[in-house]
Order: structure tokens, then C-alpha cells, then sequence
């Protein structure tokens, strides 16, 4: 699998990323009801680089509205996870959109955990795309996942092992970004700089490189992945796009369970599983548009082939694949299979 530079981005503030709507894309107000998601999507990642590429005058504004921008700038983005910085090292965090609800899988030095967040509620009020102000009669909830409660349980010894007395104090929770490649040499340039991230414009700041070391494993799907087609394979589902084919394979992972304070079954260990699901996901926003909704592979299965992405637009960090370092146990049977590579 190709080798990748991680750079770190820390929100300065909550932060709540939303992919697309499940009631119908399409639709604002009530109606609409989006799978809140702890990580942003890839195209969030982009806009926010190019955002920050353009007042730095590397991309004229008309330029930065294009989609593959940042493949002009000979940059190529890959795959987006949430990172626990300690005292002493980092525990990487993919998003697994499984049988059990959304959840992210921890790859620590005492071994895998899933961190289920805590979700919040809160009443907002709508604003007018044009003017950015509130519109009158529009109120919405929104749902927010909060991390905190389970980050800080972690880092207390609850799923990594030893906890503080190994890894020190958590020092902050944050996004690493996979990068595939930067032939400009530009990444480098943008350490230090802040600006707004998501949909409400939370400030985050890019902190530089960091080292998340990630070595063999199973490889998983970390982002969604833009196809045209699909077909059941048993338990595992045959995603296609033009030009390839890959099958995504439904598992369950040994993993101890770290739960908010206030949930059952806290810190126990147990089982995450993962399934292949399909569904609708806006690729992003253009110049006073949206962009078409497009097919996606959701993440979480494992892949059964040896690659740093599949699907369509994975220059832009779409159809992202990591390897994780779990025990895997078919969901069909009862034997546990190792994570050497090649495992799946």
C-alpha cells in the first residue's frame, strides 16, 4: 500500500460534520435528517485546503471552486481519521458504520477499542445562503457527537492499556489527514494556519505532520467510496465503478468497548462489527450549487485487495483504505483469524 504523509488539523471549538440526509438528500428544514458523523467527509477536507491554499494566492478563487484543484497543485489527498494526541504518541480512530450504529475503531499500543460516542441534541436556527442570516419561522435540531466522555475514559486506562502511566495526559482530539502525495512541496507551508472547517465554520488549526504508526493489518474501508454499482456476495457486497471491482467483507472485530461513563458495559471487552452498506452522499458543494449526490460504499468492511483506495475521486480522498490492526471472526462462524496481512 502506498506510503502517506498524516498532517494533524485541530478544531479550536465543537465541531459536528453531517453526511447528506437519510429522510431525503434533497430536502431542508425538518424533513431533513443527516448521519452525524465524528469525522468530516473528504470533500470537507478539501474545501477547507483549498480555502486556505487560496488566501495564501497558491489558487486564484475561481480555481479553488473546482473540485480537482488540488490535483492541479500535484496534491492527492487520502484518507481522514480522528486522532487521540497524548504525552507520548498518538491512537489513530477510523469511523465503522456497523450493524450496531456508528462507532470508531482505536488502533492503541494495548491493543483495538471502539469509542462510542455520546450523542447530544441542540435547537438551531436556520440561516439564508445568500445574506447568512436567520430565517424567520425556520427552527431545526441537530444531533452532536460528543467524544469527550469516552477520549477521556481511554486515556484513563478504561481501553488503552496502563492509560496515562504509559501514554501521559491526552493532550488533544483532532483529525489526521492522509496525504498521498504533494509534488509542490506546499503541505509544509500551511503549518500554523487556521481557518473555518465544516458547515458552521468552526476555526481548526493545522499543526503539521504527525506519525500515526500505522503498520500491517486488515485493510478497512476508512472513507466513503464513490461507485456505480453494487451486488450481494453472500454476507459481503461487490462494489463496482468503471473500470474496477472489489468485494467489501462484512466482520466481526475483538475489540473492548469503551463506552461513555453513563452506558452499560463499559471498558468490557467484546465485539465491533462491521457491514457493507450502500447509500447517498453529496459530494460537496460548487459555486451556489451542490454537487450531484452520488452512490457510495460506506466505511468499515474490510477490502480484499491490497490498495490505498477504490472507487471514483480517490485523488480527492474518496474510497480511503487503511490497515488496522484487528482480530477478525467471520460473522458467519466461530474461529478467529489473525490480522497478518493477506489475512482477508
Amino acid at each position: 500500500m502506498q506510503a502517506r504523509t498524516w498532517i494533524y488539523l485541530r478544531p479550536l471549538g465543537p465541531v459536528a460534520f453531517r453526511w447528506g440526509g437519510t429522510t431525503s438528500p434533497l430536502l431542508r428544514g425538518t424533513a431533513a435528517h443527516s448521519l452525524v458523523s465524528p469525522l468530516p467527509l473528504p470533500s470537507t477536507v478539501s474545501g477547507f485546503l483549498r480555502a486556505q491554499l487560496m488566501r495564501m494566492g497558491k489558487l486564484e478563487p475561481e480555481e479553488a471552486l473546482r473540485e480537482d484543484s488540488l490535483r492541479g497543485l500535484g496534491i492527492e489527498l487520502g484518507p481522514v481519521l480522528l486522532l487521540l494526541r497524548f504525552e507520548r504518541g498518538s491512537v489513530p480512530c477510523a469511523f465503522i458504520y456497523g450493524a450496531r450504529g456508528p462507532s470508531l475503531l482505536c488502533a492503541s499500543p494495548g491493543g483495538s477499542f471502539a469509542i462510542s460516542p455520546r450523542v447530544l441534541y441542540r435547537v438551531g436556527v436556520a440561516l439564508d445562503m445568500d445574506t447568512r442570516s436567520a430565517l424567520e419561522g425556520y427552527l431545526y435540531s441537530m444531533e452532536h457527537l460528543d467524544l469527550s466522555p469516552a477520549a477521556l475514559r481511554a486515556a484513563g486506562g478504561g481501553c488503552i492499556e496502563n492509560g496515562i502511566g504509559e501514554m501521559g495526559a491526552l493532550r488533544s482530539v483532532g483529525i489526521a489527514v492522509g496525504i498521498q502525495r504533494d509534488e509542490g512541496g506546499l503541505l509544509p507551508e500551511l503549518r500554523g494556519v487556521v481557518g473555518p472547517l465544516g458547515g458552521e465554520g468552526v476555526p481548526a488549526m493545522i499543526e503539521g505532520e504527525v506519525d500515526l504508526g500505522l503498520g500491517d493489518g486488515v485493510p478497512v474501508l476508512a472513507a466513503p467510496a464513490l461507485i456505480d454499482g453494487y451486488g450481494a456476495e453472500g454476507l459481503d457486497l461487490r462494489v463496482v465503478w468503471d473500470g474496477g471491482a472489489v468485494v467489501l467483507r462484512g466482520y466481526a472485530a475483538s475489540a473492548r468497548s469503551c463506552w461513555p461513563p453513563e452506558s452499560p458495559g463499559q471498558g468490557k471487552d467484546g465485539e465491533v462489527h462491521a457491514r457493507p452498506t450502500v447509500r447517498l452522499l453529496s459530494r460537496g458543494f460548487a459555486l451556489n450549487s451542490r454537487l450531484l449526490m452520488s452512490l457510495a460504499a460506506m466505511p468499515g468492511p474490510a477490502v480484499d485487495c491490497d490498495c490505498a483506495a477504490i472507487g471514483r475521486s480517490t485523488w480527492n480522498g474518496w474510497g480511503s483504505v487503511v490497515r488496522l490492526p484487528l482480530r477478525l471472526r467471520d460473522p458467519g462462524g466461530a474461529r478467529w483469524r489473525g490480522a497478518a496481512p493477506g489475512a482477508y
